[in-house]
């Protein structure tokens, strides 16, 4: 009888463990390529695991100063003049993106600068200098834009105060800047020690794409084989005394649900009400349904496009505001273009729509009209022709989006980096087959217009909250358009709708990120 243990035991199925953690700090940073002889330059690119989600309790700002002061602040044998030199004078451009999860550093220059390139970059990585009065600067410009620079931009403020709502008590939830009453306690010393814990083999994606040779491809190759496998700082990830640390791992919580509805007004001195409501979806890229509900949401309210049944209702037939958009995921614009941000992915997502700022006193009824226009979407989803429709402009506007080596490979990196689909190599399959059916089943398992957190910025946030809690008739001010008869008909029917507010409130914009 004593056999039958050991006998179970042998025939128990193998589990695969995976690669122990020594085999992991041995791995080389993984390297996506895209050779383009028809490009006009050389482009690298790294993303980071590293973002403002890292950041720890009580130093919140620090993924970000160690990110901007890495670029800016010195690197290698270059002090930070000398890098703003190297870059003018061989014609570099560096951006740097700075997100929840995610630091992105790219270079973009000719072949004939590629080697100082590709050094540039790699000192920016392993060897920043971290300049006392580079990280001085970042830290009062970051004070600056989480006070008087958030102030100034009403409609930059609503987003981010939804952000900060919808993952309060969790690590999304603050600015990548940080918070104001604590990015004053931060130092070079302090993103130096990040940077070690932080910026290492495992937690960097690279990508070098356009018109390279085997000579530059051997050399950014060699400067990230310089990165460290592990760090010199105690970590969680160690097992044993004489094994350093890999790089944290980003735990994330389920953010709080979203039950009912909430309106939290901000009081910022000025004219207009804007608003941004929404809640988290688990809804992330590898998802079955992103494709089915990205369509949907393109269909209802694409970012900065005429053709959304928002911007149609909203703007074109009522003149209420400049647009409303809808967005299945955090939509990072890029630059001044009307294009989506990379390096911006998340594991946790939130749904969202946005109401550009409309006259005081139409703030209620506009608010009322696109709350109206999603409960419409979930219950009557799209036809057949509509899909269609936006499956055909999806389709061709993807490849303008990407239009470039530089921008297909950030794309590529940032799907490599997650382990989520990139767009350009998966949209149009995964759209191909969506019919209305599949559409609307997505958009009712993942949208619900009864659940929304609802942040309006408002130079008459008290009046605004009153109105709405009241239930009372908020009818349209038309200022020079003359509705149709139906049209008028459906403005009645939303003036006297009520937005069942479960809860309300109103708060200063004074110190909002402190």
């Amino acid at each position: 009888m004593r056999l039958l243990p050991l006998l179970l035991v042998a025939c128990a199925p193998k589990i695969d463990v995976g690669p122990t953690l020594a085999e992991k700090l041995d791995t080389p940073v993984q390297l996506v390529q895209l050779h383009d002889d028809a490009a006009l330059g050389v482009y690298l690119q790294a993303t980071i695991h590293a973002g403002s989600a890292f950041d720890p309790v009580g130093s919140e700002g620090l993924a970000a100063l160690t990110a901007r002061a890495m670029v800016r602040g010195g690197a290698g044998d270059l002090e930070a003049a000398a890098v703003e030199t190297a870059l003018y004078d061989d014609g570099i451009d560096l951006d740097l993106i700075v997100d929840r999860e995610w630091v992105s550093v790219r270079l973009g220059c000719h072949p004939e600068v590629a080697a100082r390139c590709v050094t540039l970059l790699g000192d920016m990585l392993v060897a920043p200098r971290f300049g006392e009065a580079v990280v001085a600067r970042e830290i009062e410009q970051a004070q600056y834009r989480l006070t008087s620079g958030a102030t100034e931009d009403m409609e930059g403020l609503g987003e981010e105060v939804l952000q900060t709502w919808l993952f309060e008590a969790h690590p999304y939830g603050h600015p990548v800047d940080g918070r104001a009453g604590v990015i004053t306690l931060l130092d070079a010393a302090r993103a130096r020690d990040f940077h070690g814990r932080h910026y290492l083999r495992s937690a960097v994606t690279a990508g070098i794409a356009g018109r390279y040779d085997d000579e530059t491809l051997a050399a950014f190759e060699a400067q990230l084989a310089r990165i460290p496998a592990a760090s010199d700082a105690e970590g969680d990830l160690a097992t044993a005394a004489t094994l350093p640390a890999g790089p944290p791992a980003l735990v994330l919580q389920q953010p709080v649900p979203v039950e009912g509805r909430e309106l939290l007004a901000v009081q910022l001195d000025g004219q207009g009400t804007g608003f941004h409501l929404g809640h988290p979806v688990t809804l992330t890229r590898d998802h079955e349904d992103w494709p089915a509900v990205h369509l949907a949401l393109s269909w209802f309210g694409a970012h900065r496009q005429s053709h959304g049944r928002l911007f149609q209702e909203l703007r074109e037939k009522r003149g209420l505001n400049y647009g409303t958009y809808a967005y299945v995921e955090p939509y990072v614009q890029r630059g001044w273009s009307a294009m989506p941000e990379q390096g911006t992915v998340r594991r946790q997502p939130h749904f969202s729509v946005w109401i550009r700022p409309v006259t005081p006193e139409n703030g209620p009824f506009a608010l009322k009209l696109a709350v109206d226009e999603l409960e419409r979407l979930v219950a009557d989803g799209l036809t057949e022709e509509q899909v269609a429709e936006t499956r055909a402009y999806l389709t061709r506007r993807q490849p303008i989006e990407s239009d470039s080596v530089d921008r297909r490979l950030a794309y590529a990196l940032e799907a490599a980096a997650s382990g989520m689909p990139d767009p350009n190599a998966t949209l149009g399959d995964r759209l191909a087959s969506l019919t209305a059916a599949d559409v609307n089943a997505a958009i009712a398992r993942h949208l619900r217009p009864q659940d929304l957190r609802i942040v309006a910025i408002s130079g008459n946030a008290e009046e605004l909250v009153a109105r709405l809690v009241e239930e009372s008739a908020t009818p349209i001010v038309y200022a020079s358009v003359t509705p149709s008869e139906d049209q008028a008909t459906t403005d009645a029917r939303v003036a006297e709708k009520g937005l069942d507010l479960a809860e309300s409130h109103v708060v200063s914009s004074q110190g909002i990120f402190q």
